[in-house]
């Protein structure tokens, strides 16, 4: 065959192969980090299973269709052999079930299958290598997810297992065969690896961008409002209990009117992280949200019931707020008032625990600021 025509053909078909499979990714990808449809949280897994098998039930009949009605052998087809190795490794790493392994080894035999005319001993012994390569980058898909060595490491560690039975399938490759083979997978397998970092990297920012507040980096009403939903139905299957203290900054407005708008953004930003450092040292797991303009909240998970300890810890945050000093004001205290509350097995609503505790930290508001309300009782002001 003339090489321009071969030249031709490379391009050609590399560019399609390049198309596919970012196409494959793209959809992947958006199956495998969607979180708003119920029922794609529910059946992911076996959707990515089933979707990786019928892509790779496309990509085989191709293939065959190549190897079967094409006049002229042009190596090991390389390009849908290609295809073939680089979605069934990125189907192993990331979906990671077993019927995903089992899915993976049976389209694997079954591509032996078809393509092997004469079971010879070198043939069954270098299918049973490709075999044990697939078991173990599923074995050891985590480790591998997280180092770009590994990663290309074991593809072509796939590759070269699969290539070398092709070998002893096929017997007509010749040296520009390999140096199309080869350079294409690099290619495309580079290719496919930056794009789903690049779509990953995206989501990632996206959805941090959902769920913390841009001002101070913690997170914002939206996932406080989610995360209340999802332990509020933990409790009510599992009985881990919660408490929630509610926070404002006292006389917000006076500080913005006093010293600027600037000087208010730092005072949220310092108090932000004073409550998520201070929170470290309490011994429940706790996260810090931003539910409004000068408003915090912080819950507390699987908690035991302890109106002391509730007392301790919110005197503890008021006083670490307290001792917050700012260059544009060294002689300024800032303080903040408190509302606690814990939910219990009478709610029937994940917000009536945090209407409760809205509800004593305005009474602590009423009661001249600075103040604590722990379950309906005002403790007296800290001096």
């Amino acid at each position: 065959m003339p090489l321009h025509i071969i030249i031709m053909s490379y391009f050609s078909s590399l560019i399609a192969n390049v198309i596919v499979m970012l196409g494959a990714i793209s959809i992947f990808v958006w199956l495998k980090e969607d979180t708003t449809n119920t029922w794609i949280r529910r059946h992911r897994n076996a959707i990515m299973v089933v979707g990786g098998i019928l892509f790779m039930l496309f990509v085989q009949s191709e293939s065959w269709t190549n190897a079967h009605l094409s006049t002229v052998m042009m190596g090991f087809h390389w390009t849908y052999l290609n295809l073939e190795m680089i979605a069934l490794y990125n189907f192993t790493l990331q979906t990671r079930t077993r019927w995903q392994l089992l899915s993976t080894l049976g389209l694997t035999t079954m591509w032996f299958v078809y393509n092997t005319k004469t079971y010879t001993a070198n043939a069954i012994l270098f299918y049973a290598l490709v075999i044990v390569v697939e078991i173990a980058i599923f074995a050891g898909s985590r480790k591998i997810l997280h180092s770009g060595w590994l990663y290309f490491g074991g593809l072509w560690l796939l590759a070269a297992s699969a290539f070398k039975l092709t070998t002893v399938i096929y017997a007509h490759q010749d040296l520009l065969s390999w140096v199309r083979q080869i350079s294409a997978l690099l290619i495309l397998q580079l290719g496919c690896f930056l794009y789903g970092q690049s779509l990953l990297s995206k989501i990632a920012s996206t959805e941090r961008k959902a769920r913390f507040d841009e001002l101070t980096g913690i997170h914002n009403f939206a996932t406080f409002n989610q995360d209340l939903e999802q332990l509020f139905d933990d409790f009510k299957q599992n009985g881990h209990a919660y408490a929630i203290y509610c926070m404002d900054i006292d006389w917000f407005k006076r500080i913005n009117d006093t010293y600027g708008h600037v000087a208010g953004n730092d005072v949220l930003r310092a108090v932000a992280q004073c409550l998520s450092r201070e929170v470290e040292s309490v011994e429940y797991e706790a996260v810090v949200y931003r539910t409004g303009g000068e408003e915090f909240t912080v819950i507390l998970k699987n908690v035991i019931t302890d109106p002391k300890r509730a007392a301790e810890v919110s005197l503890q945050l008021q006083r670490a707020v307290r001792k917050l000093r700012f260059d544009f004001a060294p002689e300024m205290e800032v303080h903040i008032s408190i509302g606690q509350e814990r939910v219990v097995p009478s709610d029937t609503s994940y917000l009536e625990t945090y209407k409760r505790a809205d509800k004593y930290l305005y009474t602590s508001k009423r009661s001249g600021r600075n103040r604590i309300t722990v379950r309906g009782e005002t403790l007296a002001e800290d001096i």
